[in-house]
């Protein structure tokens, strides 16, 4: 044990001393060995953290007062939120497609691909990014909502929220992601018509980051920066390179860097909730993000006598699902979260079990 002990004193050490002399170099000294060793440090902090953490700490109704006994408490606030899960990513083609030939295959191809760009900031499994698939279910969202279907044939609710998230003149909202870079890549992909038109920005949220001690829910991108998604894999969908910057598109100053064992999922759910109700100007907030995050968030903000399958099953891919967020007054003067039950509405896609 004493043994043990001591090689992770070691490991920690060397850790240390590594990050101290990356951050006292010069930035064009020994790049490639940088590039390197900072990977090998976001791949050993992330495997710690899969083994340490307690991401879903908290959440569910199991560990939570029930909503409904929030119903006769004063009402502060009412926000309409729409949920939007990114699509298919890098992880999802190797993990969760059943255990098989082409699963190994996957594997094989993906740890290649790693060794090959040991130098890059880049991973397939870290902060996983969209694969092919996902960017078409995003794309062919973005197709949908200002499709002809999507205009005219619909409930009348859903019309309305429609032409919230498409941003038609006179209808307010924010537009707000997950750090996590498949979340990223998916709402700028669905909402590119959006965003190009009116030339709004995308706020990348840290409280929005998947709840999951599994690596590649380990972020990439540094506090108020963004990591490459990588960006090459958007620029035939969002008018090409030239049309597309960065700075211009996402607003990171809410991305305050990788979670941590302290801020872990119960704590997420509810900065979320804070946070939307600071919002003063808009009245509907639409959240690029994660389908366990999307799941607990239900668990937690339902009543608990109320049955749904967004309570016990996934959002399908780029989907969309909406519904109205309660904030009422406690007496301790904090706030109370409720989802109206009666205000769900799915937009596009709807749940499945995988």
């Amino acid at each position: 044990m004493g043994m043990i002990l001591a090689d992770y004193i070691t490991s920690g050490l060397l850790l240390v001393l590594t990050y101290v002399w990356i951050q006292n170099t010069r930035d064009d000294e020994a790049i490639v060995l940088k590039l390197v060793l900072k990977k090998a440090m976001t791949f050993a902090e992330a495997l710690v953290f899969m083994v340490f953490s307690k991401d879903s700490k908290g959440v569910g109704p199991k560990k939570n007062p029930d909503p409904d006994s929030y119903k006769t408490k004063p009402l502060r606030g009412t926000k309409t939120i729409v949920f939007l899960r990114h699509g298919e990513s890098d992880w999802n083609n190797v993990f969760n497609k059943g255990f098989n030939l082409r699963m190994i295959k996957s594997l094989f191809t993906s740890l290649l691909w790693e060794f090959k760009h040991y130098a890059s900031v880049n991973s397939v499994f870290i902060d996983s990014p969209l694969n092919e698939e996902g960017i078409e279910q995003a794309v062919e969202l973005s197709k949908f909502l200002v499709s002809k279907e999507a205009t005219i044939v619909q409930p009348e609710r859903v019309t309305k929220l429609l032409k919230i998230i498409r941003g038609d003149p006179g209808e307010k909202s924010l537009i707000v992601t997950s750090s996590l870079r498949r979340a990223v890549a998916t709402t700028t992909l669905a909402l590119w018509p959006r965003v190009d038109k009116n030339k709004e920005k995308i706020h990348l949220l840290s409280c929005l980051q998947e709840i999951s001690r599994n690596i590649d829910t380990f972020q990439l991108s540094p506090p108020q920066g963004i990591a490459d998604l990588p960006f090459e894999r958007l620029y035939p969908h969002c008018g090409g390179q030239a049309n597309f910057s960065p700075l211009a598109i996402y607003d990171t100053s809410a991305n305050f860097g990788n979670k941590t064992y302290a801020f872990y999922g119960n704590k997420r759910l509810q900065a979320f909730c804070e946070w939307a109700f600071q919002q003063k100007d808009v009245d509907t907030i639409i959240v690029g993000g994660h389908s366990l995050w999307f799941k607990y968030f239900f668990q937690t903000y339902l009543p608990h006598h109320f049955n749904h399958d967004a309570k016990t099953k996934k959002l399908t891919n780029s989907g969309m699902v909406a519904f109205e967020l309660h904030a009422h007054e406690l007496e301790s003067g904090e706030e109370g979260f409720r989802i109206d039950p009666d205000s769900l509405a799915t937009v596009y896609g709807g749940y499945t079990s995988k």
